[in-house]
């Protein structure tokens, strides 16, 4: 588990935040200047993204109907998953280890809610 603490000099009124979650995102810029994105599914890039990533590899972004970061079974590229997991190898299929991923992407969220407790 990750916990991040920020400590203002100026406290900000808190109602400005609104509610979580929040389009947190990590980002990696190349050597070539292009920014690359990850954002939680639904989510939109911000303009400095690289709209190249788009539509790449298993990537199935649909402007049109909100849909980012996400394959064409719904899987996304990122997620909040609320307790402490055991996350899988790297590089490995997540849902090897964890079958009713699919049917939670399939419904988009709805069903097999639970999919990562053991």
């Amino acid at each position: 588990m990750l916990t991040v603490t920020i400590s203002l000099k100026n406290p900000v009124d808190e109602n400005l935040f609104g509610s979580a979650p929040y389009n947190t995102y990590i980002s990696r810029k190349l050597g070539n200047g292009e920014v690359i994105e990850v954002h939680f599914p639904g989510y939109r890039p911000t303009k400095f993204a690289s709209k190249r990533q788009f539509g790449s590899n298993h990537d199935d972004t649909d402007k049109s109907t909100d849909k980012f970061y996400q394959t064409e079974d719904n899987l996304p590229w990122a997620m909040i998953i609320p307790q402490v997991w055991e996350h899988p190898k790297e590089k490995v299929d997540l849902s090897l280890d964890y079958p009713e991923i699919l049917d939670w992407a399939s419904s988009r969220g709805k069903s097999k809610k639970d999919w990562y407790k053991p």
